[in-house]
Formats: structure tokens, sequence, C-alpha cells
């Protein structure tokens, strides 16, 4: 079974560098499959099977 994978990526998506802010993001069999009766909100956050959690964070370079 896979786990989830978290990382923070820049507007286009690409994963930023230690001590850059970026945008958290989620991916996994299980984390998000959509709102309920709410397509049109869940094609906001959920981007080629990625949940955009529209939280901003950095990483350190201890990860």
């Amino acid at each position: 079974m896979r786990k989830p994978r978290v990382e923070i990526v820049d507007d286009a998506g690409q994963p930023v560098g230690a001590g850059d802010i970026g945008e958290i993001v989620v991916s996994g069999p299980d984390v998000f499959a959509g709102y309920w009766q709410a397509p049109e909100l869940t094609a906001e956050v959920l981007k080629n099977g990625i949940y955009h959690t529209g939280d901003l964070a950095r990483m350190d370079d201890d990860g």
C-alpha cells in the first residue's frame, strides 16, 4: 500500500527548495476523493489526483 505523499510546491506545481515558501499538496490512494455533491469545488482543489490544501509552508534543511 502506498503511503500519502506530502510536498511543498510552487504555483507551477514544482517542488520548492529548502527555505522557499510554497503550497502544501498531498497525494495518495486514500487522501481525498472529493467534496460531497460539489464537483466544482472538488475541481478547484483536486488537480491530477493531488489535493491542494491552500496552505503555505516552508521546509527547513532537515525536511
